[in-house]
């Protein structure tokens, strides 16, 4: 109802239809024409698919593409124990969203982008499973909070506005309320586009609640070894700010997967886009915590595409040792002992003699100092070894490093936030590394222009 309360009226006196199955009943068969969507408001039903097999219960829905096309069942469905189903028939959902506006906006869009992503997830070749293929329970990347963040600025806003609108309206039967603070926060976080809003039920609170989601793109760049390239942290003017996760942007109102992630090539990892060859996506989910920017829970739906670096690249790199004792120096890459053999890989006739710019690194002061965590430095010492400037779009400087899958996880968990905290502290890059790693975008972004105009 928080959308259009004319049309929720009219989607449940006229759409909505009641059904109960007996156990060992056939809810539906294989290859039969779909002509209804539904949850199941009791009991459990067991889904078949060829290999893929689960079971749906209480609160589920499915049959949700027939809602937005032609839809043939592509498994069978039997009720394990007596089961109660709410349905709601095909032809008289689109009849009723077409003579109401806001659920014509929505739906409009809503269904188009399903659409395309259930074509695209047909299109997919064997490689990824038969369980990520469209079925009667589930379309891979098609659930409604991941949906929502693809769709327009328009269509965003008109949903937060009525979302925001309708807490306002719940503020006042509550003994307590978010500060105002909060919802300006976060309408002007809609209203930027840093985040969708949706619904969601707490089964904590046993209702539902306004959720803040975002939905980052990522990108998991793997080397021949297998390791991930890192983002470590940023170059401020002044120091490193650790920050440890994967190179990724937030998606676009009315961009797709396959649109951010080539943004996130072009405008962050330019430098290595030639190189990187993307293989796969995956959603990861986090269940609703509380952000550190408001109070709001917040639902994080992180795509990260997966790629691999292909072998014929060279990276030249610098190794930067700290001495066995804290307030040792860091050597800047040539001096005396600190540079090691450069490390090569392919063909290197046709790439680049740098393409991933090393890191020199100096240090004034105590790399540690009294009561830092120093057997998590010792670790970091022997991890961080090869570090890379990498400029992004806007000139910013990055630290990137390859770490294997584990230390990775690690890291972005941040369990060793304050060791690294101490063992950048005082670090500072080198100018002639930041020009250079800057020369190295620019170039990187001319060659790609000229490629795109020779086609």
């Amino acid at each position: 109802g928080v959308i259009d309360d004319n049309g929720l009226s009219s989607f449940c006196h006229e759409a909505v239809e009641c059904k109960s199955y007996a156990p060992d009943d056939l809810v539906f068969m294989s290859q039969t024409n779909c002509t209804q969507a539904f949850g199941i408001a009791t009991g459990v039903i067991s889904y078949n698919s060829n290999d893929y097999q689960t079971f749906c219960r209480e609160g589920d829905f499915m049959c949700e593409p027939t809602l937005w096309m032609k839809w043939n069942h592509v498994g069978q469905a039997l009720a394990k124990v007596g089961v109660s189903i709410v349905s709601v028939p095909a032809d008289k959902f689109g009849s009723i969203v077409t003579r109401h506006r806001y659920f014509r906006i929505f739906a409009l869009e809503y269904g188009k982008i399903f659409h395309q992503r259930t074509m695209q997830c047909l299109a997919l070749n064997d490689e990824i499973g038969i369980e990520e293929r469209p079925t009667d329970v589930k379309v891979s990347l098609a659930a409604l909070d991941v949906l929502l963040p693809t769709m327009t600025s328009d269509t965003r806003l008109m949903i937060g506005a009525l979302l925001l609108r309708a807490e306002r309206e719940r503020k006042h039967h509550l003994l307590w309320s978010r500060s105002d603070t909060d919802e300006q926060g976060l309408q002007t976080e809609v209203i930027n586009g840093k985040c969708v809003l949706s619904l969601d039920f707490d089964k904590g609170k046993g209702e539902v609640v306004l959720v803040r989601v975002v939905a980052p793109h990522l990108i998991e760049v793997t080397d021949s070894d297998g390791k991930i390239l890192t983002e470590i942290g940023a170059w401020t003017g002044e120091r490193i700010q650790v920050d440890v996760k994967l190179p990724g942007k937030k998606q676009l109102g009315g961009e797709n997967p396959e649109t951010t992630v080539q943004r996130v090539l072009a405008e962050k990892l330019a430098t290595l886009s030639e190189y990187v060859e993307l293989t796969a996506m995956r959603l990861d989910v986090s269940d609703n915590t509380t952000s550190k920017r408001t109070s709001y829970p917040t639902k994080y739906l992180r795509t990260i595409h997966t790629a691999r670096l292909r072998e014929q690249i060279e990276l030249v790199v610098a190794s930067w040792e700290p001495g066995s004792s804290p307030g040792s120096m860091l050597r800047q890459p040539g001096s005396s002992g600190a540079k090691r053999n450069s490390r090569f890989s392919g063909r290197m006739s046709q790439m680049p003699s740098q393409t991933l710019e090393a890191v020199g690194v100096t240090v004034s002061g105590s790399a540690a100092v009294g009561g830092g965590p120093v057997a998590a430095q010792a670790t970091l010492i022997n991890v961080l070894q090869d570090l890379y400037a990498v400029a992004d779009q806007k000139g910013d400087v990055s630290l990137y490093a390859w770490l294997d899958p584990k230390m990775c996880s690690e890291l972005r968990s941040g369990v060793h936030d304050q060791a690294l905290g101490y063992y950048f502290e005082n670090a500072k890059l080198d100018q002639s590394v930041l020009r250079l790693a800057r020369h190295r975008f620019e170039q990187a972004v001319a060659v790609s222009r000229m490629r795109w105009e020779a086609v």
